[in-house]
């Protein structure tokens, strides 16, 4: 006699109340291994958001701590104008290690997260070139490096040349070109103080939204 037949025939001779107290009792065991499934199931998935979570929110806190240590290196670069070249080195390394620090917590493929490193190149380039090159000859007479930051970030020269706009139309190219770099050197400081204060209003818009990221995924995991 096969198993079917043996509860099927153990069935038929219950009584009707046995019979309703055994359908309430598959019932019950069905409702709750379908229960323990779903539970395990959402625990699961509570277990990886968590943990997802816990490596966002470090990457973020590894990501502020770097941008502050970049932020007071730089705040230094005046102190760097009186220093022996070796000295000016070890600082535009030190700015240069803080930076690719901060690009390891960044999205490559993030359009937002790329202008934000490039912001950072930029702010290096100009710094490099400042206690560099600022008082090269070849520079004196023609600023061509200066020329190629410009050219290759997009920097508007009216940011530190106030009267850029009116006298390129009066003097001649290679006296304006001499002039860029003369109000470049005059106003870097305000320059840079601009560019910086630029760079740490868009990074704290960026832990805002990455941090409204994490808050979303965290309620619709609920």
């Amino acid at each position: 006699m096969s198993l079917t037949n043996y509860i099927w025939n153990g069935l038929q001779n219950l009584k009707l109340k046995d019979v309703i107290t055994f359908g309430g009792i598959l019932a019950t065991s069905f409702i709750s291994l379908r229960t323990l499934k779903y539970t395990k199931k959402n625990n699961n998935k509570s277990l990886y958001v968590n943990s997802i979570t816990k490596e966002r929110i470090a990457s973020m806190g590894e990501f502020k701590e770097q941008v502050a240590r970049y932020l007071s290196i730089i705040s230094k670069y005046k102190l760097m104008k009186d220093k022996n070249e070796n000295e000016i080195e070890g600082f535009i390394q030190d700015i240069e290690y803080r930076t690719m620090r901060i690009a390891f917590q960044l999205n490559p493929n993030s359009i937002e997260e790329e202008k934000l490193y490039n912001q950072l190149k930029k702010i290096n380039s100009l710094i490099k070139y400042n206690l560099f090159y600022t008082n090269n000859e070849n520079e004196k007479l023609y600023p061509t490096k200066l020329l190629n930051l410009i050219d290759d970030y997009r920097i508007e020269v009216s940011n530190f040349y106030n009267d850029y706009s009116e006298e390129k139309l009066i003097y001649s190219s290679l006296h304006i070109n001499k002039k860029i770099l003369s109000e470049f050197e005059k106003n870097f400081s305000k320059f840079l103080n601009k560019l910086v204060e630029q760079l740490s209003k868009d990074i704290r818009n960026h832990l805002k939204e990455e941090w409204s990221k994490i808050k979303n995924e965290n309620e619709d995991s609920i």
